[in-house]
């Protein structure tokens, strides 16, 4: 099965960059299902108390046979804001 993801900064108005998915049908579910995943993820053991979990998603040549982002794509990593530790996210916004 063929999952199609591409991932890409857009600069068309330097003012507002934004971030573009898109993906077929079977790459969007796969997408979200590994949303899912992460946010299901006990983080109470494995981890440093003062970490979290996440997942990096790699570009991958087309026709690799891996369920990641296509080629052209930026690299994507998605993860958990909450600490294991006390579930606070402030670190991520200093």
């Amino acid at each position: 099965m063929n999952r199609n993801i591409v991932v890409r900064i857009s600069h068309f108005n330097p003012d507002v960059p934004k971030v573009q998915i898109y993906g077929d049908p079977d790459g969007l579910k796969w997408l979200a299902s590994e949303l899912v995943r992460l946010a299901e993820y006990d983080q109470s053991t494995g981890f440093p108390p003062d970490e979290g979990t996440v997942h990096h998603l790699l570009p991958a040549p087309r026709k690799s046979g891996y369920d990641n982002l296509l080629d052209v794509s930026v690299q994507l990593d998605i993860g958990r804001l909450d600490r294991r530790d006390d579930g606070s996210f402030e670190w991520f916004l200093d």
